[in-house]
């Protein structure tokens, strides 16, 4: 079987059957291919936006779990970019299952570049992970934009190890177009949190100055005067 026509059968059992013939994501009339990448041209018929999606296929998978229904021929796996209720998320699916988010931990690196282990949670029966925290995606997006391969790792205490491989070229444009609806830069409304830190005090205007002199002046002359008193009184005493 072609690597083409697999792939294009893997990515439509990911989706639904009725929808697979019309969504943009797999209608090369409704996308373009940019580099490794197919990017979704159009706008979401439900709210109305443009459509904020990009993705890369390989069939260069590989794991260690022996009970994967495969053997060793695996369908490919999908690398996608795009925004998610607003927010970025990295989305990798495999067609099998590669372990929980508590009993797995997924990896990655570009090139021959040191890689990461990001925060990262397991869904879709325990074949696709996510990474959804702004700050991760921000990380992967920028070491994912000059470069040529993508390696991908899924290590489970329960499924085993779990890899694949990506051509990404061209993911400079993959990136604008997946995160135009949910741009990298905006600030991250979780991220703002309350602390107990003080306002710094307002600086003293010269009106303040003027004013606090004039205040102990007064107290200095009311002492003054009770002093004076106080002496004049004892000074009569002494008369006496």
């Amino acid at each position: 079987m072609p690597a083409a026509y697999q792939a294009a059968v893997f990515v439509c059992v990911a989706l639904t059957l009725g929808g697979c013939a019309a969504d943009p994501i797999v209608n090369d009339r409704m996308g373009y291919k940019r580099g490794a990448w197919m990017i979704e041209a159009g706008h979401d018929r439900i709210t109305n936006r443009p459509v904020s999606s990009a993705f890369t296929q390989t069939t260069k998978v590989a794991t260690t779990d022996p009970d994967n229904p495969f053997g060793f021929e695996f369908p490919g796996a999908q690398l996608q970019l795009g925004c998610f209720k607003g927010e970025p998320i990295v989305r990798i699916a495999f067609p099998f299952k590669i372990g929980s988010t508590r009993t797995a931990e997924l990896g990655y690196a570009f090139d021959r570049n040191v890689g990461h282990t990001p925060q990262a949670r397991i869904v879709a029966g325990y074949s696709t992970v996510v990474i959804e925290d702004r700050e991760e995606v921000a990380r992967f997006a920028k070491g994912l934009a000059n470069a040529k391969l993508a390696y991908t790792r899924v290590r489970s205490y329960g499924a085993g190890r779990t890899s694949a491989e990506f051509e990404v070229d061209g993911a400079v444009e993959a990136l604008a177009a997946a995160y135009a609806d949910c741009p990298l830069n905006k600030a991250d409304p979780k991220a703002k949190q309350k602390t107990g830190a003080r306002k710094p005090a307002p600086a003293a205007s010269e009106a303040d100055d003027n004013e606090e002199e004039q205040r102990w002046a007064s107290r200095f002359e009311r002492w003054k005067s009770e002093e004076e008193r106080a002496f004049d009184q004892l000074s009569r005493g002494f008369r006496r």
